[in-house]
C-alpha cells in the first residue's frame, strides 16, 4: 500500500455511508442530491431497485434478483441518462421476464451480442445448423441465391440495424427485374433466418414480415402439359418407336403410366418396389411434399420394370446409369421428347402429370378428388395426408390400370 493511500485509509474508515428506509420510492430532489463518498455505496428503493454511487459520482441502476436458485445483479442503466421513471419501467420488465423464467441478465448479453452479429453471419449459421436435411444440389442453390442476392446488400448490416423499410428495396429491386419467383423464395428464407435469429435471442421481431404484402403477386405458370387424346397418342407412338436409349425409352413410358413427378422417378428403387402388390412406396424423404405415398402399378407397368430389371436389377435404382447407381440426368427425358419433334413449349417431362389429371377427368370420367389423390397433392383438410397415402388405394388400383389401358387405345389412333 503506498504512503498516500496509507493516509487516506483513517478517513476513509472513518466515512460513514449514507442509508435510507428500505422499500421508500426514490425522488428526483434526492437522487440530485447524492454525493460521492470515497467508497461506492448502494441505495436501496421501491420494489428492490437499487442506486450505486460511485467514488467519482455515477449513479447506477442495479436489481438483485434470484431465478433457480442463483443470485444475479442486473444493470438497469446509470442517472440521469435513464431517468427515475425509465429505471422503474426496466425494472418492471425485467420482472416480467423473470416471472416468465427468462434469465434478464443473459437476454442482455445476447442482445448486445446481436449488435455484432451480421445478418450474413446468422444466415450462414442457420445454413449449417437448419438446411443440412437438403439434398446437396438444393443445399448449394439456396446458399448461392443468398450469396448473390441477398449478401451484398444485406449482408453487412447488424441485426439490431434491420427493419422492414431498410430491407424492402433489396426485395423490390430483384422483382423489377420480372424475378418476382425469386425474390418471394428468397424472402422465405430471409423470414426463416430472422425467425431463427428470434429464437436465438439476437432479434425481438421479423423485419421480413410485412414484405410479402407490398411485393407483386407471381404469376404461375403452368407446366407444358398436351391433353388432347389424338396428339397424346402421337406422343405415345413417338416415344415407343425412338431409337434413343432404351432406359430413356422406359423412363417416358413410366411416366405416362405412372404420373409422378421427374425427380422421383428417376429416383426409383428397386427396394421400394412390391411386384406381389403391385405398388412402388414413395417414402417422404423422396417427395417434395415431403409425405409418404403409395403409387399403383398397373399390368403395363409391370412389364417394363421386368425388362428394366436385366439392366439395372443389380443396382439400387430403377432408371439408374452406371449399372443402376446414378441417377438419370434431370434434362435427359425433355431432351430426348424436343428430338422426337415435341418443343419444350409443348410438352415437358412434368406435364404427363397434368395429362393424366386432365384426361383421368374428362376423358375417363373419375372424380376430380381421385385424380388428385393420384398425383399426390396434398387434399385439405386434418386427415388430407392420411388419405393421400392409403384411402382409396384399391380404387387408384383400378382407375391407373384403365388409365394404362386408355392410353394403348390412345396409341391405335391415326390420323
Amino acid at each position: 500500500m503506498s504512503r498516500a493511500t496509507s493516509k487516506n485509509t483513517p478517513a476513509v474508515s472513518a466515512w460513514i455511508a449514507p442509508t435510507r428506509p428500505k422499500g421508500k420510492a426514490f425522488t428526483v430532489a434526492e437522487l440530485n442530491a447524492l454525493r460521492p463518498g470515497p467508497r461506492e455505496y448502494k441505495l436501496y428503493g421501491k420494489d428492490g431497485l437499487i442506486v450505486l454511487v460511485t467514488p467519482k459520482g455515477a449513479k447506477h441502476w442495479r436489481w438483485k434478483f434470484k431465478l433457480k436458485g442463483r443470485a444475479s445483479t442486473l444493470a438497469l442503466g446509470s442517472y440521469p441518462a435513464v431517468s427515475l421513471a425509465e429505471a422503474t419501467a426496466r425494472l418492471a420488465d425485467a420482472k416480467r421476464k423473470r416471472a416468465n423464467g427468462v434469465d434478464p441478465v443473459a437476454e442482455n448479453r445476447r442482445a448486445k451480442a446481436g449488435l455484432a452479429n451480421t445478418f450474413e453471419l446468422v444466415a450462414r449459421e442457420w445454413l449449417r445448423v437448419k438446411c443440412p436435411e437438403l439434398n446437396p444440389k438444393t443445399h448449394k442453390q439456396r446458399t448461392d441465391d443468398l450469396t448473390r442476392h441477398i449478401f451484398p446488400r444485406l449482408g453487412p448490416m447488424p441485426l439490431a440495424q434491420l427493419s422492414t423499410p431498410t430491407v424492402l428495396p433489396t426485395f423490390q429491386a430483384i422483382a423489377d427485374q420480372g424475378k418476382v419467383h425469386t425474390a418471394r423464395r428468397l424472402l422465405q428464407h430471409c423470414n426463416a433466418i430472422a425467425d431463427f435469429a428470434i429464437v436465438h435471442g439476437h432479434l425481438t421481431a421479423n423485419p421480413f414480415g410485412p414484405v410479402k404484402r407490398v411485393l407483386p403477386r407471381e404469376v404461375t405458370e403452368h407446366q407444358p402439359a398436351i391433353t388432347d387424346p389424338k396428339l397424346f397418342g402421337e406422343l405415345l407412338r413417338a416415344i415407343d418407336s425412338y431409337g434413343g436409349d432404351f432406359l430413356v425409352v422406359c423412363a417416358l413410358q413410366l411416366s405416362a403410366l405412372l404420373l409422378v413427378r421427374p425427380s422421383e422417378l428417376r429416383h426409383m428403387r428397386w427396394a421400394a418396389i412390391d411386384v406381389a402388390l403391385k405398388q412402388w412406396e414413395l417414402q417422404a424423404v423422396e417427395k417434395k411434399e415431403k409425405r409418404d405415398f403409395i403409387v399403383p402399378l398397373c399390368l403395363q407397368a409391370l412389364a417394363i420394370l421386368k425388362r428394366l430389371k436385366s439392366i439395372t436389377g443389380e443396382g439400387p435404382l430403377v432408371l439408374g446409369t452406371r449399372g443402376g447407381h446414378k441417377p438419370m440426368s434431370e434434362n435427359t427425358l425433355n431432351a430426348a421428347m424436343h428430338r422426337m419433334g415435341f418443343a419444350k413449349e409443348v410438352h415437358c417431362a412434368h406435364g404427363f402429370r397434368a395429362s393424366g389429371r386432365t384426361m383421368l377427368e374428362a376423358n375417363l370420367g373419375f372424380s376430380p378428388v381421385m385424380c388428385e389423390l393420384q398425383i399426390a397433392h396434398k387434399m385439405i383438410g386434418p386427415m388430407g395426408d392420411t388419405y393421400a397415402r392409403h384411402t382409396y388405394l384399391a380404387e387408384r388400383h383400378t382407375m391407373m390400370q384403365r388409365w394404362a389401358d386408355y392410353l394403348d387405345q390412345l396409341r391405335a389412333i391415326r390420323a
